[in-house]
């Protein structure tokens, strides 16, 4: 792992804009990561009827299917078989 460590710093040493930090933690120790990122969904049926205008705001139902974001109207929650409702506990 030191090897790869040093590996990475040396890549990444004249890049101004990359501030690499590696960090190498012993073998049993626990690590906690947080991944931040911007969520997309894939619009579908009814809302996908139309091309929406700059800065209108669309509404629906954002279901989460094989780690895939897809955003419908909840009418069309019914005729799309592929997805199940799960009730929120």
């Amino acid at each position: 792992m030191n090897r790869l460590r040093s590996h990475l710093i040396r890549k990444f040493e004249d890049d101004p804009e990359c501030k690499l930090l590696v960090y190498t933690p012993k073998n049993t120790q626990s690590v906690e990561l947080r991944f931040r990122g911007e969520k997309t969904a894939k619009v579908v049926g009814q809302l996908a009827a139309e091309k929406p205008a700059e800065g209108n705001i669309l509404s629906g139902i954002v279901v989460r299917r094989n780690f895939k974001l897809h955003m419908m109207a909840p009418e069309d929650l019914q005729s799309m078989k592929k997805f199940k409702k799960k009730p929120d506990h």
